[in-house]
């Protein structure tokens, strides 16, 4: 049943077909039924979220280092892997995804900058970086980055953190699950197109 917009009101609405139609379905899998419930239109899996458990310590000063994330608190795929710190897109699963971590620094001294890099396949794809040239240095910093990259099934991806403190030492990655300390995360999800 093709149905034509018979009446448009006021409010940006319009009315489709007759009171003898009771569901409209779209080209994309999508179907409004007249209860008003959107049926189908797909699920944003796989989805995951990992974090730190507790600190990682020991950090060398300009060295990027794979964060370790080892609490899993969201896996719908199975696709997050604890002991190489890795996602992985899973068989079927490529398309366009929504990824986003957070790192927070945490150094003895003074730092000159700090770098997360979201890591594709062993290579950079996404780089935020602090930097601290106004010569006030800090001591402890979060750095958010989000992006929008489309993966293939096998792709892996990892996070990086570096670290170059201008004193020669070593840094630590907050960890840990408490609200109001800010804390090393990475999550991500296939996007619905």
């Amino acid at each position: 049943y093709d149905a034509e917009p018979s009446s448009a009101t006021a409010t940006n609405e319009i009315t489709l077909g007759d009171a003898n139609v009771d569901t409209l379905r779209m080209g994309n899998g999508v179907e409004i039924v007249s209860s008003g419930a959107l049926v189908g239109g797909g699920t944003n899996t796989p989805t995951f979220a990992v974090r730190l458990s507790a600190n990682q310590t020991g950090l060398a000063d300009n060295v990027p280092t794979t964060v370790e994330f080892d609490t899993v608190e969201i896996d719908t795929d199975s696709a997050f892997n604890t002991s190489t710190y890795t996602f992985t897109v899973p068989t079927g699963k490529g398309g366009i995804y929504m990824l986003i971590a957070n790192c927070h620094f945490v150094h003895a001294g003074q730092i000159n900058f700090n770098d997360t890099t979201i890591v594709k396949n062993g290579t950079g794809i996404r780089t935020v970086r602090f930097n601290s040239r106004s010569g006030d240095f800090e001591d402890e910093g979060s750095e958010i980055i989000t992006t929008i990259e489309t993966l293939a099934a096998g792709d892996a991806i990892t996070i990086k953190a570096n670290a170059n403190s201008g004193d020669g030492t070593t840094t630590t990655l907050n960890g840990g699950a408490t609200a109001d300390v800010p804390t090393t995360f990475f999550r991500g999800f296939r996007l619905i197109t």
